[in-house]
């Protein structure tokens, strides 16, 4: 490969580069600009129309719903009806907890035959605008079994003006009795629309008939929508002019067409923002170009990348990452090369290190676990000579369940086991101990069914029992085996009511888990710590406290079987 000077080649690195990069880039932005003028204009509107129509179609269905089960309610008829039976707080709870239960909240009146109100949470000078209205004479003359839906014209005050009503002839049987009003709030509607990135939005009965628009403070709500000289041009996907601005809108129908919603999208502030965003890009591509020259000059006399990317190279290696150095200068080859050599062959001598410490650490493991048998083995030999010669039915059980014993620990193959098969091998090892012992040992073992899966090393809580019934026997002892699992540590306990350590002892004996190399009274449990301590880690092992007796808590990783595999 031939060799190029270091300051050569940044500079025309650095320009090839560069010039790339803008042409990358002003293609991408052009991409990004048209792309979006499209999704704005199309799928934007498309998207949140679509929002708008499923929150209306939801609250007037509910609201159309609602009142065609009040209709019929009986507190309701008892109430309207004048009937001694009406319990007028239970109507008034019922109607308030209803309407503001809804995101689009409504003023409600309830009314008797005689359009008396009996109950309504309208103001009082609201009231009386509510009864000089014409809804009223409109509303007794509909049919019976429908609801009458119409824009509502009454300019509430106290913020309670509304701009659609919901209404229903109360019934008792075939008798017209009272009516029911909802009549949905303005500033719900308005709230709605206005959280809606949608330029312009128009809410119409199916009469064409405007029930709210963005712009109500400004439009004659008395005229239908659109005007005629619109409406050829306002077609559904269609662009629309109006008075010189195009939009770009969208004509949605429901609930069986008594509504319709007209949405549409300025098309003007997108094209703008397009033409300013193209424009900018092109000024800021030329003036790159105008400054690359120079860039690229001060950069190769100021500035000695190459050797900040050999030491780059060399610190990701030191790491064991692999790099890839395309090339080269001649000045740096030789040393890249022979720090490569040396980086390999330290990997390899620590490699070696690693494996050979690994294998010392389960040889340890595997040492310490075969301690745990022939401790074990000569008191249950012990006790079976005896129980030979008192009762040889009993001594047959032991040896059978001392065989299964023996091939649980000897064959079994894993370091570690699942909890309930550790704690089957000790049932099995305390009711040996029981045939020995009789009336003076007592255990229980609580573990619960979802720790029964949890792995411990194997051969771990044997030692820990075995040092309670050797150290802590009195007259009549009880062992207790107990798990839980707190914040992902498991945690074993095994206490006895034995005779205990004193504290003077006990501090030696905590001691000495913690020392190697030197003898043990309590080889059982140093062996159970130290192999969680090389299994697992110093966070965790065992603890012994003494008060009426000796509890010793074991805490391991809380590690269930499949996640082990």
């Amino acid at each position: 490969m031939r060799s190029v000077t270091y300051k050569k080649y940044i500079e025309y690195s650095f320009l090839r580069y560069a010039l790339s990069i803008i042409v990358i880039l002003f293609i991408m932005m052009i991409a990004f600009l048209s792309v979006n003028f499209k999704v704005l204009e199309h799928y934007e509107n498309k998207k949140n129309t679509l929002k708008l129509l499923q929150v209306l179609e939801k609250q007037f269905l509910s609201y159309n719903l609602t009142l065609e089960n009040l209709s019929k309610d009986t507190e309701i008829i008892n109430l309207v009806s004048g009937s001694s039976n009406s319990h007028p707080s239970e109507v008034n709870r019922t109607l308030y907890n209803f309407v503001n239960a809804q995101d689009l909240k409504a003023n409600f009146v309830l009314l008797d035959k005689d359009f008396n109100i009996i109950s309504s949470n309208l103001f009082e000078s609201n009231k009386e605008l509510f009864l000089e209205s014409r809804v009223l004479e409109k509303v007794s003359s509909a049919p019976l079994n429908n609801t009458y839906i119409t824009p509502s014209r009454l300019n509430y005050d106290y913020e309670q003006e509304s701009s659609l009503i919901f209404a229903h002839a109360v019934m008792d049987g075939k008798e017209k009795v009272g009516y029911l009003f909802f009549d949905i709030l303005s500033k719900d509607i308005e709230n709605l629309f206005m959280r809606s990135p949608i330029d312009s939005i128009v809410l119409t009965d199916r009469y064409d008939h405007i029930i709210f628009y963005t712009g109500k403070k400004s439009i004659d709500l008395t005229l239908k929508y659109p005007g005629d000289k619109y409406m050829n041009t306002f077609s559904k996907d269609g662009e629309i002019d109006i008075n010189g601005t195009k939009y770009q809108g969208q004509i949605n129908t429901f609930i069986d067409g008594q509504f319709t919603l007209y949405t549409m999208v300025s098309k003007e502030i997108q094209r703008r923002s397009f033409y300013y965003g193209l424009w900018f890009i092109i000024l800021s591509a030329f003036i790159m170009l105008f400054m690359i020259p120079y860039i690229t000059r001060r950069i190769s006399e100021k500035n000695v990348s190459a050797i900040e990317e050999m030491i780059g190279s060399i610190t990701q290696m030191s790491h064991g990452k692999k790099v890839e150095h395309p090339v080269i200068f001649e000045e740096f080859n030789k040393l890249l090369s022979s720090f490569e050599m040396v980086l390999a062959e330290k990997e390899a001598l620590i490699k070696n290190n690693s494996e050979l410490s690994e294998r010392k650490r389960i040889m340890e493991i595997k040492q310490l676990e075969e301690q745990f048998n022939p401790h074990f083995l000569f008191n249950i030999l012990e006790t079976l000579k005896y129980q030979i010669m008192i009762d040889k039915d009993k001594a047959v059980e032991m040896v059978l369940a001392f065989a299964a014993l023996m091939r649980y620990s000897i064959y079994y193959g894993s370091t570690v086991v699942p909890l309930g098969t550790d704690i089957e091998y000790i049932n099995d090892y305390l009711m040996l101990q029981k045939l020995r012992y009789n009336r003076r040992l007592t255990y229980s073992i609580d573990i619960p069914d979802e720790l029964q899966e949890c792995l411990i090393p194997k051969l771990l809580l044997q030692p820990i029992v075995e040092n309670s019934l050797s150290h802590g026997l009195v007259d009549v002892i009880h062992i207790t085996i107990r798990a839980e699992c707190r914040a992902d540590i498991l945690i074993i306990s095994v206490e006895d009511n034995g005779k205990g350590i004193d504290s003077q002892n006990l501090q030696l004996l905590r001691e000495s888990l913690e020392k190697d190399s030197i003898y043990k009274e309590h080889i059982g449990l140093y062996n159970s710590h130290r192999v969680i301590k090389l299994l697992y880690g110093n966070r965790y092992g065992l603890e012994i406290n003494s008060c009426h007796g000796t509890l010793i808590t074991v805490r391991l990783p809380f590690v269930l079987e499949s996640e082990d595999e």
